[in-house]
């Protein structure tokens, strides 16, 4: 089992994946472009922050499907870069 040093080192990798592929892509409604600049801005950040979970656990899915694991806490030492 992966100690809380290891889960958050994973965790903050595919954080830094999924903010990768999501970078600045997002689209607004039409009410969320009304309202001041700080509205829009506020709207954008919550947008990427849905976004990047929602690629963080397609990542998660993804890793125990291909190692076979019932928790991403699972993962044996081996596979973390820190560990090789």
């Amino acid at each position: 089992m992966a100690s809380k040093l290891i889960r958050d080192q994973l965790q903050q990798e595919r954080h830094a994946k999924a903010e990768g592929f999501v970078g600045n892509k997002v689209q607004l409604t039409f009410e969320a472009m009304e309202g001041t600049k700080s509205d829009l801005e506020r709207h954008v950040q919550v947008l990427i922050r849905k976004e990047v979970t929602r690629i963080m656990r397609q990542i998660t899915s993804y890793i125990k499907e291909k190692l076979v694991l019932q928790s991403i806490e699972d993962i044996p030492i081996c596979f973390v870069e820190k560990h090789k």
